[in-house]
């Protein structure tokens, strides 16, 4: 009987181990990730959603600021795709 005891705990111990080894293994992969997705955050989706609001505006990017752009929503692309 001591044999399928230890045998039980020997498994249980295994199962702990691969436990703590995948979130290691988790833990490296997101410390080795998380540079280049912070990079991406600043260089590309940041500009790529600050470009799509200001596009819902009727801003220009040449004009003086003495205007400051007002909210139109879609009207932008509407007037793209019928002309």
């Amino acid at each position: 009987m001591t044999t399928a005891t230890s045998q039980g705990e020997a498994h249980e111990v295994a199962k702990e181990n691969k436990k703590a080894i995948q979130a290691r293994n988790l833990r490296t992969g997101v410390l080795f990730t998380a540079p280049a997705l912070i990079v991406l955050a600043i260089f590309v989706f940041y500009p790529a959603i600050q470009t799509f609001i200001t596009s819902l505006t009727n801003g220009r990017i040449n004009s003086n600021a003495r205007r400051p752009a007002k909210f139109i929503g879609f009207q932008n692309y509407i007037t793209l795709f019928q002309s």
